[in-house]
């Protein structure tokens, strides 16, 4: 409970009131803590022979102000927890008063407890209340002129109430008026009737109107007072103020004899006026008689349309005229610092129409004069003039912008038609038009500085602007063709037609927001983002009511940094679908876009999508077969985590539909199958944002998956996870030609991507190797996409973060779509395929080797060089160190290049090396498969080479070469050979003029050096002890050199 109460200071008392009339005296409480729920002590005195506390009664505790009003109950007990009955005695009563923390301290307040008799004594006792709850009226000071009843007459007059408490409140307003045919009417600045003020920050105010209308009628004349009450919505306090008016109808008025005649004229420049200019009134005050006029005061009352802009004595005037201004009530005060005797004296008064649109229709300016010597004759004691005001507005269609005047979207001006929009209007931002803003602090905006519309369209080169923390509630469809500034405000999607979505279409493909709340009522279903289209979200996403639904292809994508965003009240939830194989035999690696508190099971979160406007729950069988039913059923058994275990078959774990999983965690699932090759699914929920993680102990792995409903870029991510991962991802992907569930007869592999690029599936040891796929996975991996990893040799912790999210749909260049042939974007960096495939068992393997300049070394290359975790019994790799590599990275490309490639053969077979794709060579470049044993290159460039091997492991038999030109063969030996085998460096062809030898590090620095004094065809040198790796073996000769790469193994 939270109590507010007006006054600024006040005792604290403590009443007990008596039961049965007995007498009790209160001793002084005392309060024994502060905060939390109140102990207050105090001591009871029964001064009679009766017995009190002998039953159960009911007491309550009140708070009040200082003056002991405005009660409000806090709390009731019990006279049973008092203690044993009490007569000629006193006891001390120590109770628990449970006002909730923090609620007393600041000012002081009165607490009483009551039963069914009076009050019998008290003591004060201090208390603090750190919660206020106060306003201040300001209004016209007294009207003291009249409001003629014979015109009839209307006036109007600014009011503004300000909460000056520290706690948001809004009020009630209400008044009563004592004379009739006066009445009144409380309106907003734009003329519509209102009865509460919006609620107010503390110190914030709200400024509204007062029309009093005065019809015809024959009341005597008089003063009519208006009491105003307003009362707090939240703690029922209520405050009044006064206006008093004085009604003039010719009946019984108050001339004084022997009193001056005061008489007041006014005139205005203009008759018409547009919204915007200025008008000139001129005030002419006279004394008709020879009586004395002691200080006469001239009062203006310029109505909420007119903006004082400046005033004056007429020129030459030599009277002392002293004014004042009140800009609450729009009232201009000049007193005369003289008497005034059969004479006049003009002033001059300048104001500027104001923008209140049609709300008032014309400025309407009224005077009065008064003097304290009375007045013998009142009827001409006021005057007013009256401007009529047009409106020079746009021609259009209502809801057209045309930012006329300025680029204030709350200026009617600025609308065809004049009127500003509502939840019911069309919006249209024509081509080319000026600039609209919509801004909190903008004078004409609303109570509560929304802007509204119901469509909105920014056509070709218009721009609307979002600044100060500016709102715009959208009922209807948002498209647009030009510039969305979203600023730092908050964009409402508020639709409330039945069924329906509201549309988001932007020409760029992205539309983004600062903050984006979906609040639809009346059964609205949400908002509906274009097929292939970026929603970005820069703050706040909040999904009250009413969903967001992404078309095929569309993301949402949101990049404020640090934790989670997005609240997790109200009904609302994203829904995004995703493909997968529709084959009952093959698993789909997944995981979640949505969630709930950053968690899920499959079960809650995945929809049947075959019909993308109906998306349905799932049928879940415990058998090993979906079917395409409606909905569709699905197999619990197959879906599996595998979460920081080590990296063997026994570790899948099977979790159901119903297994609890933590964003960024992956699942397996096989298919529903469907007649389509791909089945359609629907993840529904709140959207995944911001940063999750999970643990990988020290080589452990994990499946993991992209948690978010946009596409993830898998270079940010390695790159963020390189000190706890291999920095190297794993996409298993199970081929069309799948037909069992054995795992056996598996037909599937798992691609590998790292920052060098990737390669397509080979099948793993224990599965078929039947079946293919040439397709890659590529950077940006897309939404519900599940991949494995494993952990450092140090593991830690996993980190998915907003940074690593992208805009990249699955049909875009580098995207990682799941089963579909990718495109990478081109780097510019020389890329070199090589394919081995297997005559015996029709397996087949591709190498990746990239040339990544500063970021490839002769060493391993952590998230550039991509470990095997596939072996076949036949295969080949790059050997490096003790790792075996299907991804190897190097420095920048040279033609002597040399690198050598293993190969592992379990029976005598024939092997085809197949040249599968290069990026970025030359024309004239040569990708070259050097047999060592045979002292034989083989032009991969020109086709495929087939080499017949018996079983065994050639660790150093083979290398890839680069060159221009014919290749090397036994027949054409024109440059040296150069390799080293078993400790020694060997060349063959040697030219007869070499010189000397010298080996260099990859990175410059010399090794070893060889003098040559006697040169045969062929040379031998004794390595000296050195590390496995790339070397450059270098061959000097009388006026040449010749340079190559070579492998040095361990």
């Amino acid at each position: 409970m939270k109590l507010k109460l007006l006054n600024a200071a006040a005792s604290l008392l403590l009443f007990l009131i008596p039961l049965h009339g007995l007498s009790q005296t209160i001793g002084t409480p005392v309060i024994t803590s502060a905060g939390g729920p109140i102990q207050i002590s105090f001591e009871v005195t029964n001064g009679t022979a009766t017995q009190i506390f002998t039953a159960a009664t009911n007491y309550t505790v009140y708070l009040t102000d200082a003056s002991g009003s405005n009660p409000v109950s806090i709390y009731s007990f019990n006279s049973a927890t008092f203690p044993a009955p009490i007569a000629n005695a006193s006891a001390t009563i120590d109770k628990v008063v449970p006002v909730p923390a923090g609620t007393l301290q600041g000012n002081n307040y009165r607490l009483y407890v009551t039963s069914a008799a009076p009050v019998s004594s008290s003591q004060p006792a201090n208390f603090s209340e750190p919660f206020s709850l106060a306003a201040s009226f300001v209004v016209p000071a007294t009207l003291s002129g009249y409001i003629k009843c014979s015109s009839p007459s209307i006036n109007y007059y600014v009011i503004t109430i300000t909460n000056t408490g520290n706690l948001i409140d809004s009020y009630s307003l209400s008044k009563t008026q004592s004379l009739y045919p006066l009445t009144s009417q409380f309106l907003s600045l734009t003329g519509s009737p209102i009865s509460t003020t919006p609620s107010l920050d503390p110190g914030e105010s709200y400024t509204f109107m007062m029309r009093f209308d005065t019809p015809n009628g024959t009341p005597p004349d008089n003063w009519s007072t208006t009491i105003v009450t307003y009362t707090s919505n939240t703690y029922q306090i209520t405050q009044t103020t006064s206006i008093s008016t004085y009604i003039y109808c010719g009946n019984n008025n108050q001339n004084i004899p022997n009193a001056p005649d005061m008489q007041i004229t006014k005139t205005a420049s203009t008759a018409t006026a547009t919204v915007g200019d200025y008008i000139d009134y001129t005030i002419t005050i006279k004394n008709n008689t020879t009586k004395n006029a002691n200080n006469p005061v001239i009062k203006d009352f310029l109505p909420s349309n007119a903006q004082l802009i400046s005033y004056s004595k007429a020129a030459g005037e030599t009277r002392n005229v002293v004014f004042s201004v009140d800009t609450n009530a729009n009232t201009l005060t000049a007193v005369v610092q003289s008497t005034m005797i059969n004479s006049s004296l003009p002033l001059t008064i300048n104001v500027r129409v104001r923008t209140y649109c049609q709300s008032v229709p014309a400025v309407v300016n009224s005077a009065e004069v008064y003097t304290a010597s009375g007045d013998n004759y009142a009827q001409n004691d006021t005057a007013s003039a009256s401007t009529a005001v047009t409106f020079n507005l746009s021609a259009g269609a209502v809801g057209t912008w045309t930012g006329a005047f300025s680029s204030d979207w709350f200026d009617c001006r600025n609308w065809a038609g004049g009127v500003v929009p509502n939840n019911n209007t069309n919006v249209v931002l024509p081509p080319s038009t000026p600039l609209s803003q919509i801004s909190k602090l903008s004078p004409l905006a609303p109570a509560d500085k929304t802007a509204r519309c119901h469509n909105i369209s920014i056509s070709n080169n218009a721009i609307l602007k979002m600044v100060d923390g500016g709102l715009l509630s959208v009922a209807g469809n948002w498209s647009s063709m030009g510039t969305f500034q979203y600023g730092n405000g908050t964009v409402f999607f508020n639709g409330f037609t039945p069924s329906a979505y509201q549309t988001v279409y932007d020409a760029a493909g992205r539309s983004e927001f600062y903050n984006l709340t979906v609040n639809t009522s009346s059964g609205a279903k949400g908002v509906l983002i274009s097929e292939g289209y970026g929603l970005f979200v820069h703050n706040n996403l909040d999904l009250l009511n009413g969903n967001i639904r992404m078309s095929e292809l569309s993301q949402l994508i949101q990049t404020k940094t640090g934790t989670n965003g997005n609240s997790t009240s109200g009904n609302g939830q994203l829904l995004i679908d995703q493909k997968g194989q529709s084959n009952v035999f093959s698993y789909n690696y997944w995981s979640s876009p949505v969630g709930s508190n950053n968690s899920y099971t499959v079960g809650n979160v995945l929809r049947d999508g075959t019909d993308i406007s109906n998306p349905l729950p799932i049928n879940w069988t415990s058998g090993y077969n979906g079917s395409p039913t409606t909905p569709i059923t699905m197999s619990s058994y197959w879906i599996n985590k595998f979460q920081n275990q080590t990296a063997t078959y026994a570790s899948w774990s099977q979790i159901g539909p119903l297994g609890v999983l933590s964003a960024g965690q992956g699942f397996t699932m096989k298919g529903s199958g469907a007649a389509t090759p791909l089945q359609n699914y629907t993840f529904e929920g709140k959207p995944n944002n911001g940063v999750f993680t999970s643990a990988v102990s020290p080589n452990n792995m994990n499946l993991c998956g992209n948690p978010y409903p946009s596409a993830l870029d898998a270079y940010s991510f390695i790159d963020d996870n390189l000190a706890t991962t291999t920095g190297t991802l794993y996409f298993w992907e199970q081929f069309s030609t799948n037909s069992s569930h054995i795992t056996a007869n598996y037909e599937g592999g798992y691609a590998t991507l790292t920052k060098t690029g990737a390669t397509p599936p080979a099948a793993p040891v224990g599965v078929s190797s039947a079946g293919s796929s040439t397709r890659l996975p590529g950077r940006y991996i897309p939404v519900a996409q599940g991949f494995l990893l494993f952990g450092s040799n140090a593991g830690g912790t996993i980190n998915f973060a907003n940074s690593q999210r992208a805009f990249v749909r699955e049909t875009d260049a580098g995207s990682n779509p799941m089963f579909k042939n990718d495109d990478l974007a081109n780097d510019g960096k020389v890329r070199v395929r090589i394919g081995l495939h297997c005559s015996a068992s029709g397996a087949k393997r591709q190498l990746l080797l990239g040339f990544m300049d500063e970021a490839g070394t002769p060493g391993f290359d952590k998230g550039y060089d991509g470990i095997q975790i596939d072996p076949q019994v036949t295969d080949i790799f790059f050997p490096l160190n003790d790792e075996k590599l299907v991804i190897q990275a190097l420095g920048a490309f040279s033609d002597a290049a040399m690198v050598p490639i293993g190969v592992e053969v379990n029976d005598a077979q024939t092997l085809t090396f197949t040249l599968d794709g290069s990026e970025n060579l030359t024309a004239s470049s040569r990708v070259l498969l050097f047999d060592s044993e045979m002292s034989q290159s083989y032009d991969l460039s020109k086709g495929e080479k087939s080499l017949t091997l018996p079983a065994g492991s050639y660790a150093n038999r083979f290398f890839l070469k680069f060159g221009a030109g014919s290749a090397h063969t036994a027949a054409h030996r024109d440059n040296p050979v150069v390799l080293s085998t078993d400790g020694m460096l060997r060349i063959g062809n040697v030219p007869q003029n070499a010189r000397k030898v010298i080996l260099h590090g990859f990175n410059g620095g010399q090794i070893a050096s060889w003098e040559i004094s006697n040169a045969t065809s062929e040379l031998q040198f004794n390595l000296p002890g050195v590390a496995a790796g790339l070397y450059v073996a270098t061959l000097e000769c009388a006026g040449s050199s010749y340079s190559t790469q070579i492998y040095i193994p361990r």
